[in-house]
C-alpha cells in the first residue's frame, strides 16, 4: 500500500530528498539581533577589530564570503534571538546567500508561518530524525 501525501507534504519530501543528494553547509546559533551575545561568546567582538559597524554586518559578510547563492545551508536553530525588529530580521535573512533549511531552536520565537515565508525549508521544534546521512565536507570558522 502506497501512502498518499498531501501536496504540501510532497513538496517538503522533495526538498528533503534534494538536500540528501547535495553537499551543504552546517551552522547553528547565529543569534542575530542578540544584543548581549558577546557576554556569552566573546569571540564575536572580532567584528569591532575587523572594522564592521555591527555583529550582524560581520556575520552576514563572513557568511556570504563562504556560502554562494545556490548553496544549501542547514541551520540547526537559534537563528535569531527572542524579541526583535521584524523588518531588520527580514533584511538580514534576505542578505544571506544560500537556500537555508532551518530547524527552529528555542530562541526562534516567531510563529512557524513567519519562518516558512522567509526560509527555504523549516522544521518545527522537536525530534526530527531523517534516515540518511548528509555529506559533510570542509569546515569553516569565521
Amino acid at each position: 500500500m502506497k501512502l498518499k501525501l498531501l501536496p504540501l507534504e510532497e513538496e517538503r519530501v522533495e526538498k528533503l530528498k534534494w538536500l540528501k543528494e547535495k553537499d551543504f553547509f552546517l551552522v547553528s546559533d547565529t543569534h542575530f539581533l542578540h544584543d548581549k551575545v558577546e557576554q556569552y561568546e566573546p569571540f564575536r567582538k572580532r567584528y569591532i577589530f575587523e572594522g564592521y559597524p555591527s555583529m550582524e554586518d560581520w556575520l552576514i559578510d563572513k557568511w556570504n564570503q563562504i556560502v554562494k547563492k545556490d548553496d544549501l545551508v542547514l541551520h540547526l536553530g537559534d537563528f535569531s534571538f527572542k524579541e526583535f525588529d521584524i523588518e531588520l530580521l527580514e533584511l538580514i535573512i534576505d542578505s544571506l546567500n544560500g537556500k537555508i533549511f532551518l530547524i527552529l531552536g528555542n530562541h526562534d520565537k516567531k510563529d512557524f508561518e513567519f519562518y516558512e515565508r522567509h526560509f527555504y525549508f523549516v522544521v518545527e521544534r522537536g525530534l526530527y530524525t531523517p534516515n540518511w546521512r548528509g555529506n559533510f565536507g570542509k569546515s569553516h570558522r569565521f
